[in-house]
């Protein structure tokens, strides 16, 4: 039961992320000329519109922002679209096989509380050159 516990928690993980882009692109992507994606699942796809909107006023730091885009790039291989940890076979019928001892439920954890204080402090500062650029 242990491993199959995986799934779940790995997939509203990247849900957390692709919805996050998702804020970030339809909040604003105006500010930078990038129009709203919500149709779009692939993080692939929505990562270089979410970059082109932080680093529109500067190129912020890019040593966290390349570490993101690491983090981002690993759940895009292993889920492009969102159906392998949602879903127990793909929609041919087949078995996702995922090497689940590869993946270690603490550090993921801890990573994924770190991107989510990166993109608290991406949307406050948005927020308040947002408030502050006539555009």
């Amino acid at each position: 039961l242990g491993k199959r516990l995986v799934y779940p928690i790995v997939f509203c993980y990247r849900h957390f992320i692709e919805l996050s882009l998702k804020y970030f692109i339809s909040e604003y992507g105006h500010i930078a000329d990038v129009p709203p994606n919500s149709q779009d699942h692939d993080l692939d796809v929505l990562w270089p519109m979410f970059r082109k909107i932080v680093t529109h006023f500067n190129d912020g730091d890019t040593e966290v922002l390349a570490a993101l885009e690491e983090i981002v790039a690993e759940f895009a291989k292993l889920d492009a679209r969102s159906f392998t940890f949602r879903y127990p076979t793909n929609r041919k019928g087949d078995p996702i096989m995922i090497d689940l001892d590869n993946i270690d439920l603490s550090k993921l954890r801890d990573t994924m509380e770190g991107v989510a204080n990166f993109f608290d402090g991406v949307d406050g500062y948005l927020d308040s050159l947002s408030r502050n650029e006539p555009y």
